[in-house]
């Protein structure tokens, strides 16, 4: 077995199992806290603002792409137990799919959004012009359409054997028939969907953190009208609580795997004890990485202000659109 696998849609071996179990607890907590993260950006006082736009389609992706966990966990306990899925190939090229690109777009929106408070931040003469929600939009379908695409060729380079001495399923995405393509693409995903959102996120909040503290008693910083310097401050904390917190929770898992395609780092994949070992390790860190897409609702109340906090009271008493 010369081929790298991929640990995303691994069928569970018996002393392995609790990997899938954990999962839970991110998705226990982050579906529920996406939802409300979304019915609050679009409350009427809420859905003028371009930030509001990102939140939504951070959203929508994190929780697609907790509802794939979901259906990852069944597949590879109940449905594997009861053997209801006899081919499980079109599976793991769907969940590959919907994994792939929903965590690609959720780092994407967030470096959408630290520019747009940065422009804010930075340029508050050009914010009204250029921060507007039919920009954000734009971007966001834009983004979502190119991803979506690119990420088709999964359909096709996904194949799966099983490994009899682990008893599981395991996909492999360098079919060899493929080497030059997905060479292309993984290089493509590690720079669109690890470095780029990286950099763009870091040095935007670097910048507007620079900014804030030069400009600490200068309230014209965030808005010519001053009924809105408070939320545009609330908005900015927001924001550098969730880029934070993507950096270093996600940094973990990306660096792990960047590590094992590096020759002389990865492990020997065709000894059994080395394949359990990546298993291990690359579940952990999974599990570790997931909460990145289950926290922000929790950060948005944290760094949002008495008013993102009162918004959420109003939505959990009923009041979804005042």
């Amino acid at each position: 077995m010369d081929e790298v696998t991929t640990l995303h849609s691994l069928t569970k071996p018996e002393d392995l199992s609790y990997f899938f179990y954990i999962q839970t607890v991110p998705i226990a907590i982050g579906i529920p806290g996406n939802i409300l993260a979304i019915i609050v950006a679009n409350r009427k006082n809420n859905k003028q603002l371009s930030p509001s736009i990102y939140i939504t389609a951070m959203g929508v992706a994190d929780t697609v792409l907790l509802l794939e966990r979901i259906g990852s966990i069944l597949v590879n306990t109940v449905f594997f137990e009861l053997d209801l899925i006899a081919e499980p190939a079109w599976w793991f090229r769907v969940t590959l799919y919907v994994l792939y690109t929903s965590s690609i777009l959720s780092g994407l929106f967030l470096a959408g959004m630290s520019v747009d408070r940065l422009i804010a931040v930075r340029f508050p003469m050009d914010a009204q012009r250029l921060c507007t929600t039919s920009r954000a939009r734009k971007l966001v379908f834009g983004l979502t359409v190119f991803i979506s695409l690119v990420n088709l060729h999964l359909f096709y380079v996904v194949r799966y054997f099983k490994d009899k001495e682990l008893g599981i399923y395991a996909v492999l995405i360098e079919a060899p028939e493929y080497k030059v393509v997905e060479l292309l693409v993984s290089s493509f995903h590690m720079v669109v969907g690890t470095i780029l959102p990286f950099l763009i996120i870091f040095i935007c909040n670097i910048i507007i953190i620079v900014t804030l503290r030069n400009a600490a008693n200068d309230r014209r910083i965030f808005e010519n009208n001053p009924k809105k310097n408070s939320g545009s401050q609330h908005l900015t904390r927001m924001l550098i609580f969730v880029s934070f917190a993507y950096i270093i929770i996600t940094l973990p898992y990306r660096l792990y795997h960047l590590l094992m395609r590096i020759p002389g780092v990865g492990y020997d994949l065709s000894v059994l004890y080395w394949r359990r070992r990546y298993i291990t390790e690359a579940w952990t860190f999974l599990a570790i990485w997931l909460f990145n897409y289950s926290v922000n609702f929790y950060l948005y109340c944290l760094g949002g202000g008495r008013k993102y906090r009162d918004d959420a009271k109003q939505v959990l008493k009923g009041k979804f659109c005042s």
